[in-house]
């Protein structure tokens, strides 16, 4: 049986309803046609006023927030004359557990976050009632529509599913963490239908200096040609350049040993080196064009 006092005093859901205290909110969704009792089959406004609710007992559980414990969803029926009040009660009570299914697929999708954050909405208590036909839509009521004289429009307002959701006493205690000011920014962003801005990156630490040979800061312990060292260097720079057209590495390698002063004792062996592989892969490319042509 629905609790009759709580809903009674609950107040009833808006987009702008907020998780400041303790009580309960209500809302529903309906449009069933006849015979139906799938969540899927509700109109598509409905299934999307879904969506929201199940943001809505999601952001509850965020820090400073009463969480919502309770979920209770009430199915209602049109009045049939011919399967009587059995059948009404049985469909009524379908439409209450598949909305609530619904419901709660539609939180767990969206609460994977939970683990970062503390308590989850797995904790709440979900409760299905299903009423028949015995309290007709409140529109129907106050238009003193009848069984006998409702049209189509009026028994479609009575097939529905109350949902009543319920706040706990307290509020859990702290601020929002660095991972929900995250799930924030994206939730605002996804309603708001805005890209979703890149997360920002932590401060690196400044790069190390590359660790280099002691030739490249002494001149005088440039490897020399023939020597193990020197055999080393030219692998890595044939590898590295493995991929790359050698007139444009000729070029580069030109110009730049054209901007030395040659005339200064400490680049000048940068310069004569720069022209030892020069040389290198300019006798290289002979190679490899006097083999091509045989």
């Amino acid at each position: 049986m629905a609790d009759v006092v709580k809903k009674k005093n609950a107040s009833e859901w808006t987009t702008l309803t907020g998780h400041q205290g303790p009580g309960s909110v209500i809302s529903t969704v309906g449009g069933f046609d006849r015979y139906h009792d799938a969540a899927r089959s509700l109109p598509l406004i409905e299934q999307i006023k879904l969506g929201l609710l199940a943001t809505f007992i999601v952001e509850s559980y965020w820090p400073g927030n009463h969480p919502i414990v309770e979920v209770e969803t009430i199915g209602h029926a049109d009045t049939d004359f011919q399967r009587g009040a059995k059948f009404e009660r049985e469909i009524s009570e379908k439409r209450a557990v598949d909305v609530g299914n619904m419901l709660r697929d539609a939180i767990a999708r969206l609460t994977p976050i939970q683990i970062l954050i503390g308590p989850s909405p797995r904790s709440i208590r979900w409760v299905n009632t299903g009423v028949g036909s015995a309290e007709p839509h409140p529109d129907n009521v106050r238009a003193k529509k009848t069984p006998q004289n409702m049209i189509e429009a009026d028994r479609k307002r009575n097939r529905r599913v109350e949902i009543l959701m319920t706040h706990g006493p307290t509020a859990f205690p702290g601020t929002q963490s660095v991972p929900v000011r995250i799930f924030l920014t994206l939730i605002e962003a996804i309603r708001a239908g805005k890209p979703i801005p890149p997360p920002t990156p932590p401060p690196q630490p400044p790069p190390k200096p590359p660790r280099l040979p002691p030739w490249f800061w002494d001149p005088k312990v440039l490897p020399k040609p023939g020597t193990p060292p020197y055999a080393q260097l030219k692998e890595a720079v044939e590898k590295a350049l493995e991929h790359i057209d050698t007139d444009t590495v000729l070029n580069s390698i030109s110009e730049l040993r054209d901007r030395l002063n040659t005339d200064n004792g400490e680049e000048k062996w940068l310069h004569d080196f720069l022209k030892g592989v020069e040389e290198d892969i300019r006798r290289e490319r002979d190679k490899k064009k006097d083999k091509d042509a045989r």
